[in-house]
């Protein structure tokens, strides 16, 4: 379980320090030419040529990379991580396919031949549980080589070590690699989904509410961060409406791709300004696994097993509680599993004033996941009744993030909104609200 946890933060880190987990376009190596539309160099190779070289016995740099990097992908995938990725379709030419964010992108090929790397990062949901998503385009003032090879030297920590302590005692050598990286990273432009024919207005104030709630922004700092970007309305989908959001161009950002070379600085610029060129070549759709979250006032009625087997019904667990904190976690969210030991304080605290705390093992559908939960459960001794899902609990959450939490009263009703993400001082106050303090 160790090694799975640490694969788990070893893809969390690679997300946030690496800005991507999928696949990029490749990209040239740098010429004497200082063009900001590169001659022409191929996306990918075409299906003939893959054929052709499918015998030959050595591998190119950027395959025993991928190679690499497969372990840490897998455990990415059971993390629902990011799904942008670039395709060939039937016409041969490259796509960015984003579904969790309701976007396809026809590559242009001044954006397949760049001297830099262009990469989406994110493409899924934005905030957990407001349907709003985003994917972020960020240019790279290094070749396609020399970002592989600093994000192989991240993938190496993973063979270092299998115990999570010990690998934390490497995070000086992983913060200069990354930081290597992050130095050649520069933003380009989002795009930002929003449903229920919403609009700017919506999406700052749900970021605004968020980053209050996380605690990591002043007011003042997000009414600034806010103010500096540009929101351009590029298209709709149903009820969804797509903005391309631009803050001003950094001049530290253009410092930094001038000392990487006059082609980064003039590719960068040119980029930057060519929203005309990108916007025609995105469709949108509906964006895939945005859940209905249940509504205030929705009545919860079940029979299902706890993690011990022993069968229960709403109606034994609601009744003779003024409010149920329901918390809804996965045994692959390190989030979850790392505030088991608050939640238990914060139970006993609970039943004090007349509530409690539910957990429910979300994913803990199939054999090896129940034995799996079981063994969390059992390891850290979690003392609240912990539930298994049915049919009926993963169709009334379906789509859920981890940690979500809802609050229910004696009824069995649902109260207010969800508490998306481990926020442990955000129970207290929610709880302390609907408990009359």
């Amino acid at each position: 379980m160790k090694r799975s946890i640490l694969l788990t933060v070893i893809v969390i880190l690679l997300l946030c320090a690496c800005g991507s987990n999928q696949k990029a376009a490749p990209t040239a190596e740098p010429t004497a030419e200082t063009t900001a539309v590169p001659t022409e160099v191929p996306a990918a190779a075409s299906t003939e040529e893959a054929d052709a070289n499918a015998g030959e016995e050595k591998l190119t740099a950027h395959d025993e990379i991928s190679n690499t990097l497969t372990e840490l992908e897998k455990a990415g995938e059971r993390m629902d991580s990011s799904t942008a990725f670039i395709v060939l379709d039937t016409a041969g030419k490259s796509v960015w396919k984003v579904p969790l964010a309701g976007l396809e992108f026809q590559v242009p090929d001044f954006i397949k031949d760049a001297h830099g790397g262009i990469r989406a990062m994110g493409g899924r949901e934005k905030i957990s549980g407001t349907g709003i998503v985003s994917m972020d385009v960020i240019y790279y003032s290094m070749t396609e080589s020399e970002y592989y090879d600093l994000v192989k030297k991240l993938a190496d920590y993973a063979d270092d070590t299998e115990d999570i302590d010990e690998f934390f005692g490497l995070s000086h050598r992983f913060m200069e690699t990354s930081q290597a990286i992050n130095r050649h990273r520069h933003p380009l432009f989002s795009i930002i989904g929003i449903g229920n024919n919403q609009g700017p207005e919506e999406i700052l104030a749900a970021e605004k509410k968020d980053g209050m709630q996380t605690g990591l922004w002043t007011e003042e700092e997000l009414e600034a961060e806010q103010k500096n970007r540009t929101f351009s309305k590029i298209g709709s989908f149903e009820d969804y409406n797509f903005f391309y959001v631009q803050k001003p161009m950094d001049e530290e950002d253009l410092e930094h791709t001038a000392a990487d070379g006059d082609v980064y600085k003039t590719e960068y610029q040119a980029l930057f300004n060519a929203k005309d060129q990108i916007v025609p070549n995105f469709t949108f759709s509906r964006p895939v696994g945005i859940q209905d979250l249940v509504s205030e006032g929705t009545g919860l009625s079940f029979e299902t097993l706890d993690i011990h087997d022993n069968p229960v019904k709403s109606e034994d667990i609601f009744p003779g509680y003024k409010v149920t904190m329901l918390n809804i976690w996965a045994t692959t969210c390190t989030a979850c599993i790392s505030e088991m030991p608050e939640l238990m304080r914060l139970n006993k605290e609970f039943e004090e004033k007349g509530g409690q705390i539910v957990g429910l093992v979300f994913d803990a559908a199939e054999e090896d996941l129940i034995k799996e939960a079981k063994e969390i459960v059992g390891e850290l001794n979690i003392d609240f009744l912990t539930l298994l899902p049915n049919d009926y609990l993963r169709k009334t959450f379906d789509a859920i993030s981890y940690p979500t939490t809802y609050f229910v009263n004696e009824k069995g009703e649902i109260m207010g909104e969800p508490l998306m993400g481990a926020k442990i001082s955000a129970y207290q106050e929610r709880m302390a609200e609907y408990l009359g303090e």
